[in-house]
């Protein structure tokens, strides 16, 4: 998934890696990675058309039903967070995601805080009131945090793939743009939510399509060539810093997968500046999905830019980045 499109776009996502029934494809994604799939892209404003492909005696195979049913079970209860949504005003979340309709803020959380306090970066404006749509009866206590909001958890976790509250506004909400580092939970930052810097080329230095094989910046072959991400935190906070990278091998295979061209290779060095500490990183190990955990940075209240620059490159390109994550100590 990308930064979210002006115009109207689509996604035609399958549910294995085939766009017709294959007996032997059996890497059936689990029903959260669909739900949460069609929650990113009504958050980003587009439609999803899901690809299932039935067997030759026209019937659809146990795997794709299992699927099916799951996110029907889901529907039944959140599926006025999807159905006739827009775009969302506010930017992506450590928790999760949401999506807008009129006044009424969707909160799609996939990742429940263990303190039990989801804090809504950059949520302008004033709440009237915040609900579980798995529990309509009860409301939620709701605290403005400056530029955030604070809402009060129950500690039982209505669906592990995504619990949805509903956020009722005084006036149509708007959103900051600054990516909030939480302290209570894991921060991802991807490439898709990233300012490129250095020349874009379409046949060189840019992101990939964002399929499981391309979800990186690719053509990483300049020492202009650099990620840029613009961040705040709300105090002080110890963060362990993982990078992760795509490197495929001379083979062009990693785990099996062909991810690029036989004669491409990967190496060099980098630097990752968070605020005014830096960390290195060497892209010694190739595959794909690689991390490297940097070491740790303490961060103060307040701004952080968080910039990843070339410093060596000793391949045709220097890495595929995917993300760099923050993890709370």
């Amino acid at each position: 998934m990308t930064k979210p499109e002006e115009q109207d776009w689509e996604a035609i996502p399958t549910t294995n890696e085939s766009y017709g029934y294959h007996s032997l494809d059996k890497s059936h994604k689990p029903p959260a990675h669909f739900i949460r799939l069609l929650v990113k892209a009504a958050a980003k404003g587009g439609n999803l058309l899901m690809n299932i492909g039935p067997m030759g005696n026209g019937k659809m195979a146990p795997e794709d039903l299992a699927i099916l049913h799951a996110i029907g079970k889901w529907w039944s209860v959140n599926g006025e967070s999807i159905r006739g949504t827009a775009r969302t005003p506010l930017m992506r979340q450590s928790w999760g995601d949401s999506t807008l309709k009129g006044k009424s803020l969707y909160l799609h959380v996939f990742d429940w805080p263990n303190d039990r306090k989801l804090v809504v970066g950059g949520l302008k404006g004033e709440i009237e009131s915040a609900v579980l749509l798995a529990d309509r009866e009860k409301a939620l206590k709701v605290k403005r945090r400056g530029l955030d909001v604070e809402i009060e958890l129950p500690e039982k976790v209505p669906d592990d793939a995504d619990s949805v509250i509903l956020v009722q506004c005084r006036e149509v909400p708007q959103g900051d743009p600054i990516f909030l580092l939480q302290n209570n939970l894991t921060n991802r930052l991807s490439v898709f939510f990233a300012d490129l810097l250095g020349t874009q080329k379409k046949d060189g230095w840019r992101l990939g399509r964002g399929t499981a094989n391309s979800a990186n910046v690719t053509g990483w072959n300049q020492k202009e060539c650099g990620v840029k991400w613009s961040t705040r935190v709300n105090q002080k906070t110890d963060f362990d810093v993982i990078v992760r990278y795509d490197a495929p091998g001379a083979d062009g295979k990693a785990k099996g997968t062909v991810t690029a061209k036989s004669e491409d290779t990967f190496g060099g060095t980098f630097t990752v500046q968070i605020g005014s500490q830096k960390l290195k990183g060497e892209v010694v190990q190739q595959g794909d999905g690689v991390e490297l955990n940097l070491g740790k940075v303490t961060l103060e209240p307040g701004p952080v830019e968080i910039l990843v620059t070339t410093d060596t490159i000793t391949g045709k390109e220097l890495m595929r980045l995917q993300s760099v994550t923050l993890t709370p100590r």
